[in-house]
């Protein structure tokens, strides 16, 4: 057991509580996605796919292949709306797509996916999607263009190594600002999306068409723009065939990663697929705790708590804080105060009351109590009936002026009955006791001493960040712990003692 009380254990028992501690606060950060702040926000993105068809007067099934999570974007709700049709989401291997069915239609048809998308990618990876099928609708190349797309191929394969490195070598020949003769011709007569998946597939090179959303702010009939997507190593690398511009952007939305169509309509004509996008800007507390409990990744947690439990926890949990505020003051700053957390308890009094109103409150109590008090002593009683007089005496106090201050019209004092009155009571007897023994100076000391810690105290828990800490970082009570430990080891001179003495220096 002796070993249990040594320092090198107690250290290492705080390093254990600290790290555990930062590494739950860390983990729920960065893997879950909480904010550190209560006023931090995130972009949403309102994105509504319209599809425009005129239905041939027979059964109709329309099928839109649909985003997946991707690196920059998680996807948050979406929906189909469709009157008459029946809807569903389907995988089809590697891809998701909505599908519209109805048994009989005519006439020109609209239909919708909306979708709601976070402008950041914490909680979900992008999946795993297998290499590409060979590509059956490719572009076909005959004479000069041929030739051409020979003699690009040549000139990347010359400074490539591997699939997509030959993606950006040939890019880099496509998009030049002065192409040669043979990158011009193929520029001027092919699209640049099946251009370079043509002459990626003649470099035997995994690869395939995407599509992608350009996000704009308030934009109405977007149309998707053409990606390519090159295969190595079990990646896959997304290349802009315009630009050449390599990886994801912060405003690329990836649409049908890898769907062979967007828009297939069957029993349908001229079909047209169009974009309306709007940003919003959201609590990202409150829109990361909804996309928790929509992915069940958050089972244990307050948050599922009756909104009573989350109240009463939200306040307990702020109660450590107040704590070390205490530890804080006491051992090494060396303020006396009544009693060892009765500061902790005002101060939480206080979160209720708001810190004037209770500051009147609390002395109004105790000053009342003490000269009540002060006749009990006369009359000789024993400790706990002395103790249990003071206890009625307080609640007495409290609910007289709780109606003095209604009837006078002081709303913002006469919220008493937040004090703790059980505490409220032990301090008027030892305040009472102190005053008899050490005489008014040292209750006037200890008094103001502990108004002093609780109104610190008070100060810090009121704090909208340490309370949104506090209740959505649990691990924040280990690393408060671990700092209490610590701080319990401390023997030196506290600061008043400093203070005090300082005409002793040199």
């Amino acid at each position: 057991m002796q070993a249990f009380k040594s320092r090198p254990v107690l250290y290492l028992l705080v390093l254990a509580l600290f790290s555990v501690g930062m590494t739950l606060i860390i983990y729920r950060n960065v893997s879950q996605g909480v904010p550190l702040l209560p006023s931090e926000n995130r972009s949403v993105w309102f994105v509504d796919a319209k599809i425009d068809f005129r239905a041939l007067g027979g059964p109709v099934t329309v099928s839109l292949a649909l985003p997946v999570n991707q690196p920059g974007f998680t996807i948050l709700r979406e929906n189909l709306i469709s009157p008459g049709y029946g809807v569903a989401i389907v995988n089809e291997g590697d891809e998701r797509r909505a599908e519209w069915t109805i048994e009989q239609a005519g006439g020109r048809q609209t239909l919708y996916y909306k979708a709601q998308f976070a402008a950041d990618n914490k909680l979900l990876p992008l999946p795993e999607l297998g290499p590409p099928v060979a590509n059956s609708n490719i572009l076909q190349l005959e004479g000069a263009m041929a030739e051409a797309a020979r003699q690009v191929l040549e000139a990347a394969a010359s400074k490539s190594s591997g699939p997509v490195s030959t993606a950006r070598q040939l890019l880099k020949i496509l998009t030049a600002e002065e192409p040669n003769q043979a990158a011009k011709l193929l520029r001027e007569e092919a699209n640049p999306a099946e251009l370079l998946v043509r002459l990626l597939t003649d470099a035997d090179v995994l690869t395939r068409n995407s599509y992608a959303l350009v996000l704009e702010d308030g934009r109405r009939r977007q149309r998707l723009r053409d990606f390519v997507e090159v295969y190595e190593d079990g990646d896959w690398t997304v290349f802009d065939p315009v630009n050449g511009i390599e990886g994801y952007s912060e405003d690329i939305l990836l649409w049908g990663q890898g769907a062979t169509g967007v828009v297939d309509v069957i029993g349908g004509r001229d079909s047209d697929l169009t974009f309306s996008i709007l940003r919003q800007e959201e609590n990202a507390l409150t829109s990361i705790l909804g996309q928790l409990e929509d992915l069940g990744q958050d089972e244990f947690s307050i948050y599922r708590l009756p909104l009573e439990e989350q109240t009463l926890l939200k306040g307990m949990l702020l109660i450590p804080i107040g704590a070390l505020v205490v530890v804080f003051m006491r051992v090494l700053v060396g303020i006396e105060t009544s009693g060892t957390f009765m500061p902790v308890l005002l101060a939480v009094a206080f979160i209720q009351t708001e810190l004037l109103p209770g500051l009147i409150s609390f002395v109004m109590i105790v000053g009342t109590g003490l000269f009540v008090r002060s006749y009990l002593s006369r009359i000789n009683l024993l400790l706990t009936a002395r103790i249990s007089a003071t206890l009625i005496v307080v609640i007495g106090l409290t609910i007289l002026f709780t109606l003095l201050s209604e009837r006078m019209g002081l709303t913002s004092i006469q919220n008493f009955a937040f004090f703790p009155l059980v505490i409220m009571a032990w301090t008027v007897e030892r305040m009472s006791i102190l005053w008899e023994e050490e005489g008014p100076k040292e209750v006037l000391t200890q008094g103001l001493g502990s108004l002093l810690v609780a109104v610190l105290a008070y100060a810090l828990m009121a704090t909208p960040v340490i309370r949104h800490l506090s209740f959505n970082f649990l691990g924040l009570q280990l690393v408060l712990l671990a700092i209490i430990l610590l701080c319990g080891q401390y023997t030196g001179y506290r600061l008043t003692e400093l203070i005090r003495f300082r005409s002793l220096r040199g």
